[in-house]
């Protein structure tokens, strides 16, 4: 027999229990703030893992295109090598490859494709989009147009291309 005050050792188990349940729950909530983190984390990791596969895929491509340049023998493979390069590489169908004259002032095309690269006649080099692209070596992109399509004699981009003897 227990003295009244005293806790008898089923009170003492169900105390216990109450502060072990309450660890318990402690425990699960701190567990559940983990694996949403952890999911989060996970999540975050798949985007990255499809970002680094898709420029993998894209390094692929510019290595198969530098090599197919690489390979030509005369003006007209350099020219289809180039033409698949933009179209299946940059993902365009409608531009013209330009040639720079000796006298270095007008550049002449040598290759349209769609409607606005058959249509493009000769650009002079004073052009701010073209001028930029020889001083930088950099592709240069046109600013925002206003409504409507922009000029057939305005550029859209200009990325200069070097080309050396073998």
């Amino acid at each position: 027999m227990t003295r009244p005050g005293n806790p008898t050792p089923r009170s003492t188990t169900a105390i216990g229990t109450q502060s072990d349940l309450a660890d318990l729950h402690e425990d699960r909530a701190r567990l559940k703030t983990e694996v949403a983190r952890l999911e989060r984390h996970v999540s975050m990791l798949s985007t990255e893992v499809a970002s680094a596969d898709q420029k993998v895929s894209d390094l692929e491509k510019l290595l198969l295109a530098a090599r197919r340049l690489e390979s030509c023998a005369d003006r007209a493979a350099v020219l289809a090598a180039l033409q698949d390069i933009l179209v299946t590489v940059v993902g365009t169908a409608d531009f013209v490859a330009l040639a720079l004259d000796e006298e270095g002032r007008t550049m002449w095309p040598i290759l349209g494709v769609g409607p606005n690269g058959a249509a493009c006649g000769p650009l002079l080099v004073s052009d701010p989009l073209v001028s930029a692209a020889l001083e930088t070596g950099k592709c240069q992109i046109a600013g925002p147009r206003g409504v409507g399509e922009p000029r057939r004699s305005e550029p859209l981009a200009s990325i200069p291309l070097m080309s050396w003897p073998h």
